[in-house]
């Protein structure tokens, strides 16, 4: 319950949950969150659920499939998506963390390919200790373990490695 109850006020602060009224920007970068109380079957019966729309694919698995991502088309938006929702985060003193692709789920159109964040497990306040990040995307100074405190920065270092990497 504590984990799922900790995201969903992460997304209600954001807007992006479902019982507070919702902010178009956020709405627009964040899968909207639904809190369920009380699943009342099998193994977690009893529980609070976090519930997010769903989408086609994580971002990973979708640029994958992508053959034509070198394609600015196709590249621009993204990008600019990815970088909208880091900027939500960043306005309203939250620092993800964990910016990689798995992060972010892709919605395939018939035009083109959007994405927003769903993953806020590693979300704290900035200057507040930080929770984890993928040793692929994690800041240097994280790695040499001098970093302790969540900073905009190393998101912004995990967001370069996630476009260098994502624009082939």
């Amino acid at each position: 319950r504590a984990a799922a109850q900790r995201s969903f006020e992460i997304y209600s602060d954001l807007g992006a949950g479902e019982s507070v009224r919702r902010d178009r920007q956020a709405c627009a970068y964040f899968c909207i969150a639904y809190e369920v109380a009380g699943v009342d079957t099998g193994e977690h019966a009893g529980r609070s659920a976090l519930i997010l729309e769903k989408g086609d694919d994580d971002l990973q698995v979708s640029l994958e499939k992508e053959t034509k991502i070198a394609d600015k088309a196709v590249i621009v938006p993204i990008v600019t998506q990815l970088l909208g929702a880091v900027k939500v985060l960043h306005d309203k003193g939250w620092v993800s963390g964990d910016v990689k692709p798995a992060n972010f789920v892709a919605y395939r159109g018939t035009v083109k390919t959007s994405v927003k964040a769903i993953d806020v497990g590693t979300t704290v306040r900035r200057g507040e200790a930080m929770v984890g990040f993928t040793a692929r995307h994690a800041p240097p100074e994280v790695l040499r373990g001098a970093a302790t405190t969540a900073s905009f920065a190393a998101d912004m270092w995990s967001l370069g490695i996630l476009l260098a990497t994502t624009s082939g």
